[in-house]
């Protein structure tokens, strides 16, 4: 592990801006449009090929390098070859850490049984409705971090009673007291919005604590 691993830094754990894509396309026409993507954002790509679609990117965002590249989805092919590609463009400083999404526990120990510098991330659904304690504690173990796509279960349940007496009883909203939740777990939740006011009141959630009971309650809910 060590040095090699590829660890997000502090500033990648806490930033909730971060946009995770399924490819280069939206991060890409962002950049057309004359926006600077390293003012204030974390370049996350998610893709099914490794060097040369990096390069393409890298070239059309016309950047050095990206902070987090991550394999889609845990197909046959990555285990025979991509992720040593990816061990590659690591060492060549192309990207700051190096992960995989979708990844179980039994896939997760395939990999590492084959790799020399072991994923920092591993994205996945996770949210209250999808608690997956076995796969957060192999993680915690082997120092890789879960990050949280869909924290708030698409919005699916804020209405649900547990959720709202929770959020009732610390005067929060449904989506703060989902997005604490998984801060307390230790994963990264990057919520979606594209309403101002709710990506704003989503970044209020480091001014509370849930307890221990509540925590529980709300991990019973899977």
């Amino acid at each position: 592990m060590g040095a090699g691993s590829g660890l997000p830094s502090d500033r990648y754990r806490q930033d909730l801006r971060q946009r995770s894509q399924r490819g280069p396309c939206r991060q890409e026409e962002r950049h057309r449009q004359g926006r600077d993507l390293r003012h204030d954002q974390i370049m996350a790509q998610r893709i099914f090929q490794s060097e040369a679609a990096l390069q393409k990117s890298l070239d059309k965002l016309e950047l050095a390098y990206i902070d987090l590249y991550l394999i889609h989805w845990p197909v046959p092919l990555v285990r025979s070859g991509i992720w040593k590609d990816f061990e590659k463009i690591y060492a060549a400083g192309l990207v700051r850490s190096i992960g995989v999404s979708n990844y179980s526990v039994k896939q997760l120990a395939a990999l590492a049984a084959a790799a020399d510098i072991p994923p920092a991330v591993n994205q996945v659904l996770f949210h209250p409705f999808s608690y997956k304690q076995e796969l957060l504690d192999y993680c915690k173990s082997k120092n890789i971090t879960l990050e949280a796509y869909s924290p708030l279960a698409k919005g699916s349940k804020l209405n649900d009673p547990v959720i709202a007496e929770i959020a009732g009883k610390y005067a929060k909203a449904p989506a703060q007291i989902m997005i604490r939740w998984s801060l307390q777990h230790g994963l990264i939740p990057i919520p979606k919005s594209s309403d101002k006011k709710r990506i704003f009141e989503n970044s209020k959630v480091f001014d509370f604590h849930i307890e221990n009971d509540d925590m529980k309650a709300l991990d019973n809910l899977s």
